[in-house]
């Protein structure tokens, strides 16, 4: 019964499926944005600086005056090239509207994608802003969610016993298999 493709066990099957591609695609997105604000914020003070030494601070020696010509520029074209080829709404537009473009399409399945945020994280990663791909992936936790309307309650509580019975046994094995790797590591040492 498990094996035909509209029974309960192989739908939750491919909702996970689902569950978990979108989850590595919205870490994804997260970390590429945060590295391209930091690329912006590196640039921004590489074009800040220079600007000061070519305009308010201007050196005596010619030399050191064309070198902070030169990096002035080169500032400023890569921040129009940044922009005018696309990377500007590739790396810091589209991640920011991936949870509500991604809500748009799965809409017509009559399922939403959620966020739930934990305290660990509103403690420990956001003051110091770890947003490496470990740190999203312990604390950011997006959640397949099925609207009431086209679903019954059985089949709801269906998926969420699923979910949770899977997300039990993989940490378990994820858990065993840490052990054997310290375990491997002792023996390797020892």
């Amino acid at each position: 019964m498990d094996a035909i493709p509209s029974s309960p066990a192989q739908i939750y099957r491919n909702m996970l499926i689902l569950e978990e591609s979108l989850r590595n695609q919205y870490i994804e997105m997260k970390t590429r944005r945060l590295k391209y604000t930091l690329f912006c914020a590196g640039l921004i003070l590489w074009t800040g600086y220079f600007y000061y030494g070519v305009f308010i601070w201007y050196s005596i020696y010619t030399y050191v005056h064309l070198f902070h010509q030169l990096c002035l520029t080169i500032g400023v074209v890569t921040s129009l090239l940044y922009y005018l080829s696309g990377m500007y709404s590739k790396t810091m537009v589209y991640p920011r509207k991936f949870l509500s473009n991604t809500n748009k399409g799965i809409r017509q399945f009559n399922m939403r994608l959620v966020v739930t945020e934990s305290s660990a994280t509103a403690l420990i990663v956001r003051p110091s802003i770890r947003f490496l791909r470990v740190a999203l992936f312990k604390f950011w936790y997006l959640k397949l969610v099925m609207l009431p309307k086209a679903f019954n309650t059985e089949f709801r509580e269906g998926w969420e016993l699923y979910r949770q019975e899977y997300w039990e046994k993989e940490n378990e094995r994820r858990a065993a298999r840490a052990s054997g790797r310290v375990l491997c590591a002792c023996i390797a040492s020892g």
